[in-house]
């Protein structure tokens, strides 16, 4: 499944984890509980620490980067005993000498209290800082970062984000390395992850590459509930003090067939249609949202070219949601099935010529879009 806006004109408009090199913007670093609502066990407790380090945005008056939520693979960590922690830097650019100083800092507070492991975890310019520190000090157990990047979009100055990134990854000397790219990112000049493997084999540092995997489109693909299911396995290794993985051996088949925790209706569909235009679209229909979610579409009754149907979505991971089910009313516009209710997402299927279907949840405000595929299940 794809978001819109993964290519060039998406990531600049979403502003997705983009440092500029630019004067250090009014605003303060703040370093804390990654999630104040939750108690930390404290550093005899805990597996050890982790901190997140967020992406940067610089440009139309800066999001505030540091206001996002920590990616949703980030709670496996949680959840398996580690004290998570956020350093958050200022949202209209920064020094990046100084976001290294503030990280390495953060680093010898957590030591000095007594955490016996650091990891740090990160993305884009938050990926690039913590690749930087993990060459400065020999106190950093772990860095599991997605999609590095700092040096923007703009030709041909965006090449740094591959030959400076090298520089980083070649002063690294010890601890265990784990860094994702994705296809599709217009901060990456492409050939990263093999070069990745090679600097950090000829430093002996332990590492996992995961080098354009199948179904992420962007680069913001890492923060995905899609990204925890099928690399969940590869954060808690790599966190861990056990042998390195491959990624054969840690990769999930999430996605691939229905996972058990969506209930698929045996009954109740139906067979037949008068109409030829929803012939095509009867059946059980599955796949999944890079959310984490499988998703259900089965036509229950038909009235010429007008459908009642059941969707239904799985759980989010980490259990941020249970299994959601709706029933719909929709109809056959030109070659497509569409349910459009007045205060509910809108959902659009069209037949491929394999025979699957395009399929596209619009919210009802209209402000998130998601595209996936669905196929009959096995």
């Amino acid at each position: 499944m794809r978001r819109r806006g993964s290519g060039w004109q998406g990531a600049v408009l979403a502003l997705i984890g983009l440092v500029l090199a630019a004067a250090p913007a009014a605003g303060e670093t703040r370093f804390g509980p990654g999630y104040p609502d939750r108690p930390l066990q404290g550093p005899q407790a805990a597996k050890g620490a982790v901190i997140w380090n967020h992406g940067t945005t610089t440009y139309f008056a800066a999001k505030d980067s540091s206001l996002g939520a920590i990616p949703v693979f980030v709670t496996l960590l949680r959840d398996a005993g580690w004290d998570v922690y956020r350093l958050d830097r200022p949202p209209q650019g920064e020094a990046i000498d100084a976001s290294r100083d503030a990280l390495l800092a953060a680093i010898a507070d957590l030591k000095g209290r007594g955490y016996r492991r650091i990891v740090l975890a990160g993305q884009s310019a938050g990926a690039w800082i913590s690749l930087i520190v993990a060459g400065r000090t020999a106190d950093v157990h772990a860095v599991i970062v997605n999609a590095p990047a700092y040096y923007g979009v703009d030709r041909p100055r965006y090449t740094m984000n591959a030959t400076a990134l090298y520089d980083h990854l070649d002063a690294i000397k010890s601890g265990r390395v784990m860094v994702s790219y994705f296809a599709e990112d217009p901060f990456d000049p492409g050939g990263r992850g093999v070069r990745t493997d090679e600097i950090l084999a000829r430093r002996g540092v332990a590492h996992l590459v995961i080098d354009q995997p199948d179904g992420f489109l962007g680069h913001d693909s890492g923060n995905s509930g899609l990204f925890y299911r099928r690399f969940g396995p590869c954060v808690l290794a790599m966190a861990g003090e056990g042998p390195v993985p491959r990624r054969a051996d840690c990769e999930t088949t999430w996605g691939r067939q229905p996972s058990g925790e969506l209930a698929l209706p045996a009954s109740g569909l139906a067979t037949a249609a008068a109409s030829p235009a929803v012939a095509p679209f009867l059946g059980a229909w599955w796949g999944t949202y890079t959310s984490g979610r499988e998703v259900f579409l089965g036509v229950t009754r038909t009235e010429g070219d007008h459908v009642e149907a059941i969707y239904a979505v799985g759980p989010l991971p980490a259990a941020a949601a249970q299994t959601e089910t709706f029933r719909r009313t929709g109809r056959i516009v030109g070659d497509s099935l569409e349910f459009v209710e007045a205060g509910r997402a809108t959902l659009r299927y069209r037949l491929r010529p394999d025979r699957s279907l395009d399929a596209s949840w619009i919210a009802a405000d209209g402000g998130s879009h998601l595209e996936t595929v669905l196929r009959h299940p096995p």
